[in-house]
């Protein structure tokens, strides 16, 4: 079916770069918690607490003025690519956040002190520290996407309809059929399997933690 691998292919996408810009922005905001530090936060929690029918219809009319003044973009895939990665990124960054505020700073001083380059740190340091935590988010970035309806619509092109904004379609035409219904506990079970797969690698992360002094 073209909408669920349209479906997979924003997740998948949205999710990678969502990851990596909330990795970045959580890292920043543990380096660099000063005096701003409060009003930094409030921006990253609003896409959080705002609700799904503003953020979608502040983002269409956003995307419609720089489309109106710059030709570019056309709503579609790249537009409910962006949006999905503008509210993936606060997600990933509080689940990043939470494993470097537990993080023991002498272990952060520890690379430079043994002379290690910006490069070797983060492949030898901060990738292995931050990998459940980045698995953990991407898990979670790609579920928010995965199920994601209201913002999909309001940012949505011609030819680039996703699984929910086609079981809505569906639903809106012909009411709720078998297949509705089997479409629909296809992404049910869908995003309980992501679910499942993130509680069992972060019950496992735990347990080898404490079976380890």
């Amino acid at each position: 079916m073209p909408c669920f691998a349209r479906s997979l292919e924003l997740g998948l996408g949205s999710a990678a770069l969502g990851t990596v810009l909330g990795a970045l922005l959580a890292v920043g905001l543990h380096r660099y918690r000063g005096r701003g530090f409060a009003i930094l936060a409030l921006i990253v929690y609003l896409p959080i607490v705002m609700p799904d029918v503003i953020y979608g219809i502040s983002q269409m009319v956003f995307f419609n003025y720089m489309h109106e003044f710059l030709g570019w973009p056309q709503a579609g895939l790249v537009t409910m690519g962006i949006a999905h990665v503008s509210f993936e990124i606060p997600y990933v960054a509080l689940v990043v956040y939470a494993r470097l505020v537990g993080l023991d700073r002498n272990l952060v001083h520890a690379a430079s002190d043994l002379y290690a380059s910006p490069l070797k740190s983060i492949y030898a340091f901060w990738l292995p520290v931050l990998k459940p935590s980045l698995i953990a988010g991407f898990l979670l970035a790609f579920t928010l996407s995965l199920d994601d309806f209201v913002i999909s619509f309001f940012t949505s092109g011609p030819g680039s309809v996703t699984l929910p904004i086609y079981i809505w379609g569906s639903i809106a035409r012909h009411g709720v059929t078998p297949e509705t219904n089997a479409i629909a506990s296809l992404m049910i079970g869908a995003v309980l399997l992501i679910a499942l797969a993130q509680t069992l690698f972060q019950a496992r992360r735990h347990g080898h933690l404490s079976s380890n002094p």
